[in-house]
């Protein structure tokens, strides 16, 4: 998702894959930032990134592809990203 900010920037919401093992599972950043209008989101502390509005550190269990544990910080991420203007 994103959109364009009043002052010129985009807003994104990104999953970011970690490093790290979980065994039945792989672990996911989800980040909401404030990035150059004329660029995308490739990391999070990337040149075009000027401020990072939310962080949340997540796992998405397998075999089940999902786990309430990450829909409830995508759910925060996109409240968060809702409320910046």
């Amino acid at each position: 998702m994103e959109k364009i900010l009043l002052n010129g920037n985009k807003l994104v919401i990104s999953s970011v894959e970690l490093h790290g093992a979980v065994k039945y599972g792989k672990r996911l950043c989800i980040i909401v930032a404030e990035i150059d209008a004329n660029s995308h989101f490739y990391r999070r502390d990337g040149k075009n990134v000027k401020q990072l509005h939310y962080e949340e550190n997540t796992v998405i269990w397998w075999p089940s592809n999902t786990s309430p544990d990450y829909r409830g910080s995508l759910e925060r991420a996109k409240d968060k990203y809702n409320t910046i203007n």
